[in-house]
C-alpha cells in the first residue's frame, strides 16, 4: 500500500522506515506468491496493474474493517453495560453509595445497579455480589480490593436538648440516658465502650441498626455514638465533647480476586474513589 500510494520505492521505505531495498525484495516476494505483477515500472514511478490495484482495494476493506473492531472494542470500553450487583448496609448506602451511584447512572447509563442491603458478616463467596462496600478494620482475605478512606464516630445527642444549654462534662455524660448497638453489632468498639462504661439501667434504647439509632437520638431517648457521616448529616443532632475515643473504621470497596478482570467491577472501583477523594 505504500508503493501504491507514494509511488516510488524511495517514498515508501521513507514511511515504512525501513531502506528501499528491503521494500523491494518484500514486494518481489509477494508478486512471486501471487504468481502476477502487482505494479507496472516506468521513469515515473510505479504504477498498479489490475491485479495490484484489486489487492490494494482489498487492503483498504481490510483496514477498514479492523479500524471498525478497534471502535467497536473502544466504545465498549467507554460505555461498558450490563449489571453490577453490589452489597453493603443499610447506612452506607443512604449516606455515601445513594448520592454516588445517582452520578454513576449518568455517567454509565447502560450499567445496571442491584444492591443488596446486608449488615451482617460479609461473605461473596457464597452471595450473588460482585462487590461490596464496608467499613472495616479486618477486610476479608479471601478478598482483594480498595481502601477508601476512614469513617470516624463521636458522640450525638438531641440539639434541641443541648443547643441552648452546656455541654455535658465527661463526668455527667454516664449520668445521661444512652442508646446503643446490639446483636450483630455490638462486637463494634463503640457498643462495647457504652456496655462497658454505663450502667444498663442507664442504656434505654437498643438496636441492630445505626440508621435506626440515629432515629432513637433525634427522638430523645438518649445520647450516643454515630460515625460522623451519619450524625453531621441530621440538623437536629448535636456533636456532645465526649471522652476521646477511637471507634472509626477503614471503608473499603472490595471484591472477589476472579472480578479483577470485570471491566463493569474496575469502572466502579475507579469511581467511587474519585468521588470519594473529591468529596
Amino acid at each position: 500500500m505504500a508503493v501504491a500510494e507514494t509511488g516510488s520505492l524511495a517514498r515508501a521505505s521513507t514511511r515504512l522506515a525501513v531502506n528501499s531495498s528491503t521494500v523491494f525484495r518484500r514486494l518481489r516476494q509477494l508478486e512471486i506468491q501471487l504468481a502476477t505483477p502487482l505494479f507496472q515500472r516506468h521513469r515515473g514511478g510505479y504504477e498498479l496493474t489490475a491485479a495490484g490495484i484489486a489487492i490494494v482495494e482489498l487492503a483498504h476493506r481490510i483496514d477498514e474493517d479492523i479500524d471498525g473492531v478497534v471502535q467497536s472494542l473502544s466504545n465498549q470500553n467507554a460505555h461498558p453495560a450490563g449489571e453490577l450487583r453490589l452489597t453493603t448496609n443499610d447506612t452506607l448506602l443512604f449516606h455515601i453509595l445513594m448520592p454516588m451511584l445517582e452520578i454513576f447512572k449518568l455517567r454509565k447509563p447502560k450499567i445496571k445497579v442491584k444492591v443488596t442491603i446486608d449488615n451482617s458478616a460479609l461473605n461473596l463467596s457464597t452471595s450473588d455480589s460482585d462487590l461490596a462496600l464496608r467499613a472495616t478494620d479486618a477486610p476479608p482475605e479471601n478478598l482483594v480490593g480498595r481502601c477508601l478512606g476512614r469513617t470516624e464516630w463521636a458522640l450525638y445527642g438531641r440539639a434541641l436538648d443541648y443547643i441552648n444549654s452546656h455541654q455535658p462534662r465527661d463526668t455527667e455524660l454516664f449520668q445521661y440516658d444512652w442508646v446503643t448497638l446490639c446483636d450483630n453489632l455490638s462486637s463494634l468498639r463503640s457498643s462495647k465502650f457504652v456496655k462497658k462504661n454505663v450502667s444498663a439501667e442507664r442504656i434505654t434504647f437498643s438496636v441492630n441498626s445505626v440508621l435506626a439509632l440515629a432515629d432513637s437520638i433525634e427522638s430523645g431517648f438518649g445520647i450516643g455514638y454515630l460515625p460522623c457521616f451519619v450524625g453531621n448529616a441530621r440538623a437536629s443532632l448535636v456533636k456532645l465533647d465526649g471522652p476521646p475515643t477511637n471507634f472509626g473504621h477503614d471503608l473499603w470497596v472490595l471484591y472477589h480476586p476472579n472480578m479483577r478482570r470485570s471491566t463493569i467491577v474496575r469502572e466502579f472501583v475507579e469511581f467511587v474513589t474519585a468521588e470519594l477523594r473529591v468529596n
